[in-house]
C-alpha cells in the first residue's frame, strides 16, 4: 500500500532521475525498466519507461493518477560499473524501508556526481593498448602495433572530449572511426614509403 503522503510528482522525478543515471551509466535496457519499476513499485505506484538513445520516457501512476515525464536529453553514456552499484544498492535500500525522498534525492545527486574510479588518461591507455594488441592478433607486425595504438589514443581521447560536451552519439562515432582511421593510414603511409619498417600496411584496412 502506499502511504497517503506519497507525493506522486516527486516519485516519477526521482524515478526518472534514477532511471536515467543507470541508463547513461550503460546498464542494459530491460534492466533499466525493471529496476524503474520496482524504485516505483516500493511507493505503490506502476511505472513503464521507454528507452531511446539519448532520452526516457516515463509514466507513473497511483490511486487512478498520472504523470508522464520526458528526462532530459542523455549525455555520450558510458561504461560505468561502479555508478550502476551504488544505484542498485540504493534501490535495495529503498525497498527494505527507506522511504524519506529527500535523503534519496541526495543519494541519487551524490551518486551521478561521484568521481570516476579511473581516470581519464588510465582509460585513453587501456583502450588504447586493446586497439593496438588486435592489430597483432590479425597478423600485424610490431610498428603496425605502434601506429594503431597512436590512432587509437587519438581517437579515444577525441571521443571522450565529445561526449563531455555532449555531442550527439552517433556524430562521435563517426569523428572518432574516421579521425582514427585517417591518422593511422597517414602514418601508416609514411612508416612504409621513407622508413620502411613494415610490408603489411593491410591489417588497418581489412582481414585477408
Amino acid at each position: 500500500m502506499a502511504s497517503p503522503s506519497v507525493s506522486l510528482e516527486e516519485v516519477s522525478h526521482l524515478a526518472l532521475n534514477f532511471g536515467r543515471i543507470l541508463f547513461q551509466s550503460n546498464a542494459d535496457t530491460e534492466e533499466v525498466q525493471e529496476s524503474v519499476r520496482r524504485f516505483a513499485a516500493a511507493f505503490g505506484c506502476e511505472a513503464k519507461m521507454l528507452l531511446t538513445y539519448e532520452t526516457l520516457l516515463l509514466t507513473i501512476s497511483l490511486q487512478g493518477e498520472f504523470r508522464t515525464k520526458a528526462g532530459n536529453r542523455v549525455p555520450a553514456m558510458g561504461v560505468n560499473m561502479a555508478t550502476v552499484a551504488a544505484a542498485k544498492s540504493l534501490l535495495t535500500e529503498i525497498e527494505g524501508g527507506l522511504k524519506d525522498l529527500g535523503v534519496i534525492r541526495s543519494r541519487l545527486l551524490t551518486i551521478e556526481t561521484q568521481p570516476p574510479i579511473y581516470a581519464e588518461w588510465v582509460v585513453v591507455l587501456g583502450l588504447s593498448l586493446t586497439a593496438a594488441s588486435l592489430s597483432r592478433l590479425f597478423g600485424g607486425d610490431w610498428s603496425t602495433f605502434s601506429v594503431a595504438f597512436g590512432a587509437a589514443v587519438i581517437g579515444t581521447w577525441l571521443r571522450l572530449k565529445m561526449g563531455k560536451r555532449g555531442w550527439n552519439l552517433f556524430l562521435v562515432a563517426f569523428l572518432t572511426a574516421a579521425v582514427s582511421g585517417a591518422m593511422a593510414g597517414r602514418w601508416r603511409g609514411l612508416a612504409c614509403c621513407f622508413i620502411g619498417v613494415s610490408n603489411q600496411p593491410f591489417v588497418f584496412l581489412r582481414r585477408e
